[in-house]
């Protein structure tokens, strides 16, 4: 389905499964269109009957394709990167923190998940050896971890 369609200042425009809904100003300011855009504008590739109004102006039925709203429909995905790149909030110094604990954590999870498989293993065979090798490493990844949590900070 292809639409570009303007009602009560939102511009809505689809192309296939992609979508870009927001106001006609910060639609501007995604498109960098700086020409007059109508006040509405309904127009898709199903009814295929244009309707386009600019200000204090009447409806005008469109022949299709209007080839201004279809440049605009083709580039849709421009419009969806740039307000994305409007919106883009920076994480919080707190949620990097927690962002890098999560992914130590499961760095962690993962590693002593392996210890521990290789663990039954070793006490199976009575491979003492392993056992305390194993028992040893683990500790020694406990620490580092602890210690790597410890210096995540939020500065």
């Amino acid at each position: 389905m292809r639409v570009f369609q303007i009602l009560n200042d939102e511009v809505l425009i689809i192309n296939d499964k992609k979508e870009y809904k927001d106001s006609i100003a910060n639609f501007k300011v995604d498109s960098g269109v700086t020409v007059e855009l109508p006040v509405k504008s309904i127009y898709d590739d199903l009814q295929k009957l244009p309707v386009i109004q600019y200000e204090d102006k009447a409806e005008e039925w469109k022949d299709y394709p209007v080839q201004e709203l279809e440049v605009y429909i083709d580039s849709v995905q421009t419009y969806l990167d740039a307000k994305e790149k409007r919106e883009y909030v920076e994480p919080t110094e707190e949620e990097k923190a927690e962002a890098e604990k999560a992914k130590l954590a499961s760095e962690y999870e993962a590693n002593k998940s392996e210890m521990l498989n290789a663990l039954q293993s070793a006490t199976l065979a009575g491979n003492t050896d392993a056992v305390a090798s194993i028992q040893a490493d683990y500790k020694e990844m406990t620490e580092a971890y602890n210690e790597a949590v410890k210096g995540v900070t939020t500065e």
